[in-house]
């Protein structure tokens, strides 16, 4: 499999400068919730390297990848174009690089959208993307300190956000990122009432 520093490099020499940057944030980002919140750190940061690597292909390109995979390109082909690359990078890192890790391959895979039912490490690799460093949206101060006191939380506020970007600029919304949001909203009662249970002397 490859390694973080062959990982580095493959960005470094596949993406442009500005896509490098905030593809090292994602890294950084990735490592500090991974400790936080008890995953495999290098893991996260495997995951943060080669989440965008496929970013900046043309959609020709995408295709290409998308059909080395029947069942992900029947997934994929019909969603709208700027979330193919997650789906594709997982098929680029398993099939060029050798990552076998289904939790990475996973978490390439949604990292834009999300998932039903995301795990854990899923949603640090989600939020890594949103609160990195260079992100300057409204908002973006209080989602990352909502990201080191509640994940998911912060990742129903991060996705709540996108849809209603998405919507403000009539663009059309992936299907994957409203059954994540469903799926989160409907653990909260039994969140809540495990944070309650662990808070009783």
């Amino acid at each position: 499999m490859v390694t973080l520093e062959e990982a580095q490099e493959l960005v470094r020499e596949k993406l442009s400068e500005k896509r490098y940057k905030h593809v090292k944030n994602v890294v950084e980002a990735a490592r500090k919730l991974a400790v936080h919140y008890e995953v495999d750190v290098q893991k996260a940061q495997l995951a943060g390297w080669l989440h965008d690597i496929v970013k900046e292909s043309s959609r020709e390109e995408l295709l290409q990848l998308l059909r080395r995979d029947a069942i992900m390109a029947g997934a994929t082909e019909q969603r709208p174009l700027p979330v193919w690359h997650g789906p594709c990078a997982a098929i680029y890192a398993k099939q060029e690089l050798g990552v076998q890790d289904g939790e990475i391959l996973s978490a390439i895979a949604c990292h834009t959208t999300g998932k039903s039912d995301m795990s854990l490490f899923d949603k640090v690799i989600f939020l890594a993307d949103i609160i990195s460093a260079e992100r300057s949206f409204p908002g973006v101060g209080k989602l990352r300190k909502l990201a080191f006191e509640d994940l998911d939380e912060a990742v129903i506020a991060a996705m709540e956000e996108n849809i209603i970007h998405l919507n403000k600029l009539h663009k059309p919304l992936d299907t994957d990122t409203v059954q994540a949001l469903e799926s989160l909203r409907a653990q909260r009662p039994t969140r809540r009432k495990a944070t309650m249970e662990a808070k009783r002397p």
